[in-house]
């Protein structure tokens, strides 16, 4: 099985089968599999949805046909009926809600709404339900802007807790569909609060967010806004650590991209940025999940191997560009993780030869020297063009600074033990 493969099946569990349906898009236009293993794929996926059109439209391109079997059109007019049903029942909560006089009239008290909705309008609590069940069939039918507008005032109204938590997984999953990620990060922050209220069945709650953690990568990766410490926030709090380390070490990829692009560079270099300790010491414990980018990290950032982390610039490019979440960044991501190596040894061996550091990072020696001058300038580096020499001028009291004289600390006393035993055993 291929990395791709491994790493988006592991992801894939994680997510609805209407959320899957872009990244096996992704897979199928960038040819990761035959044509037909893709289309098929698809087809599987949305048998189980009411898009019977999407399905017969597959269906004759698996087939190479141009027609497709009449039970798709049977199901098509079952899905219209019930959807015909649904919106009659909902028609009178709705044209109750949207009266400016009712929606004025709401307060925060849901219990005291529905008393009023009761009293007032002849509302009902089943009634209220219906918009639950018309926002999901909605949504099941790939109607995502309706979905998002049901279960919206459904939520508003509702007091079940249960249904109001799927209600806003419903939402999160529609806003993500409709790449409105803005709103879907504002779900997403909802869905975590939820969550996290919801502690009667512990096994659950951490499952629950393993899956939230999953469906963040949406509005926090495919947004045009940079939402990396956005991302380190999520992921670092200790319940969703542990959550991500007990069911998903596949997303500590993601993680540790996030870390990477925001320690480093004089961008980075005023933002105290603590994450970078958070990053090692999961990385140490993380020692059984093998992937290009945290192995990468290990090399630099807990094993100093500049050398082995030379040799992995293909294979992260590789991953990266199959990767749905993180392809669209891909030169961006390289730029970070060459800056984070060129930091990083600078700031353990305080001198390096050009033409030894292009080697490590993967780049000319001219281009070095435009990354150093201009990215690292706050390290305060003096650039030796005749002797090809790069020298740190001062020391630098950073984070990576105190791991790095914690190494050397730690390399120093292990050299004088063994020095000690050595003259013991004479």
């Amino acid at each position: 099985m291929s990395n791709y493969s491994k790493h988006n099946i592991e992801l894939l569990q994680y997510l609805d089968r209407h959320l899957i349906y872009p990244i096996l898009d992704f897979a199928q236009t960038n040819e990761f599999f035959p044509q037909l293993e893709m289309l098929q794929a698809k087809f599987d996926l949305l048998q189980g949805t009411n898009m019977p059109g999407h399905c017969a439209e597959l269906y004759k391109q698996i087939h190479q046909t141009d027609v497709a079997p009449t039970a798709f059109a049977d199901k098509q007019g079952v899905i219209e009926r019930q959807l015909a049903e649904l919106e009659t029942q909902s028609q009178k909560v709705l044209e109750v809600l949207e009266n400016p006089e009712v929606a004025s009239a709401l307060r925060q008290d849901k219990a005291q709404n529905l008393v009023f909705l009761q009293d007032s309008h002849g509302i009902t609590i089943d009634q209220i339900n219906v918009l639950y069940k018309l926002g999901q069939f909605d949504y099941n039918r790939g109607n995502y802007a309706g979905a998002i507008d049901h279960l919206y005032h459904f939520r508003v109204l509702s007091t079940d807790q249960k249904l109001v938590i799927g209600a806003t997984w419903g939402k999160l999953a529609s806003e993500i569909l409709t790449a409105n990620w803005d709103d879907a990060e504002s779900e997403l922050t909802k869905l975590k609060e939820q969550v996290d209220a919801d502690s009667d069945d512990a096994l659950a709650q951490l499952k629950n967010r393993a899956w939230l953690l999953h469906w963040a990568l949406f509005p926090l990766l495919k947004s045009s806004t940079n939402k990396a410490i956005e991302l380190q926030e999520l992921f670092f709090m200790p319940a969703y650590l542990n959550a991500m380390q007990t069911s998903a070490p596949h997303l500590l990829r993601y993680l540790t991209v996030a870390v990477l692009s925001t320690c480093f560079g004089k961008t980075n270099a005023a933002i105290p940025n603590r994450r970078l300790k958070d990053l090692v010491r999961v990385l140490e414990v993380e020692t059984s999940y093998t992937d290009p980018i945290t192995d990468f990290a290990r090399a630099i950032l807990v094993k100093y191997d500049f050398v082995k982390a030379a040799t992995m610039y293909n294979d992260i490019h590789l991953a990266i560009s199959a990767d749905y979440f993180l392809h669209s960044l891909a030169d961006e991501i390289m730029q970070s993780l060459r800056l984070a190596v060129a930091e990083a040894y600078l700031r353990l061996h305080r001198t390096a030869e050009i033409r030894n550091m292009a080697a490590i990072i993967d780049t000319t020696k001219e281009d070095l020297v435009q990354l150093v001058t201009r990215d690292l300038e706050h390290l305060n580096v003096d650039v030796d063009i005749e002797d090809g020499t790069i020298e740190v001028m001062r020391e630098q009291s950073t984070t990576l600074q105190d791991l790095v004289n914690k190494t050397k600390a730690l390399a120093q006393r292990s050299a004088h033990t063994q020095s000690q035993i050595s003259r013991t055993v004479r």
